[in-house]
C-alpha cells in the first residue's frame, strides 16, 4: 500500500476519533445522531493529540504481537500522536518537532504498521463499531463492497492480425 493510500486510512481515522456522527448519520426517526464528545486531556499538547479514550479505542492493534525483543524507549500513543501530527499538518518527516520521538523512529514504526495493515484493521474495527450502534444505517457489507478496486487488465496481443488479408 502507498504512503498517500496510507495518509487517507490515518485521516479517515483521526476523523472517525473525532467525529463519530460523520459516520453514524442518521438513527430510525431520521434525526442526525449528536456527536460524542470526548474529553479534551489538559496534557495534550497538539490538536490531533489522542485523548487516553481515544487511545483505549484503537490502543491493540499497535501492541506487538511477539513479547520477545528489547521494551519500546517510546510509548506507542506517543508514536501514534506524532504519526497524526505529520497527517494533519502535511509536514516533513524530519520536520517533526522535538517533543515527539525521534523521526526515523516515528517512520520505523509508521512503515512496519502500514506494512502489517494495522492502519486498515484500526479504520475496520472503528467502522464496525460505529456499524454496530446504528444497525439498519448502512448496507451490509459484500465482497464487491470491501475489497479495493484494481485496475482492469488488458488483454495481450499475440502480434497477430485478426482483419482480413489482401
Amino acid at each position: 500500500m502507498g504512503c498517500a493510500l496510507a495518509e487517507q486510512e490515518l485521516s479517515t481515522i483521526l476523523e472517525a476519533l473525532r467525529h463519530p456522527q460523520k459516520l453514524s448519520g442518521k438513527n430510525k426517526s431520521g434525526k442526525v445522531n449528536p456527536p460524542l464528545i470526548f474529553s479534551e486531556a489538559p496534557d495534550m499538547s497538539y490538536p490531533s493529540d489522542l485523548s487516553d479514550d481515544e487511545w483505549a479505542l484503537i490502543e491493540h492493534h499497535f501492541q506487538p504481537k511477539d513479547r520477545r525483543g528489547n521494551a519500546s524507549k517510546h510509548p506507542r500513543k506517543r508514536v501514534v500522536d506524532a504519526i497524526l501530527y505529520l497527517v494533519e499538518g502535511g509536514i516533513k518527516w524530519r520536520m517533526l518537532p522535538k517533543d515527539f520521538p525521534p523521526w526515523q523512529t516515528v517512520y520505523d514504526h509508521f512503515s512496519r504498521w502500514n506494512k502489517a495493515g494495522v492502519w486498515e484493521a484500526a479504520l475496520d474495527a472503528l467502522n464496525a463499531r460505529h456499524r454496530k450502534k446504528s444497525p439498519g444505517l448502512f448496507p451490509p457489507a459484500t465482497p464487491s463492497s470491501t475489497h479495493k478496486v484494481s485496475r482492469p487488465s488488458t488483454p495481450a496481443t499475440s502480434g497477430a492480425s485478426t482483419g482480413a488479408s489482401s
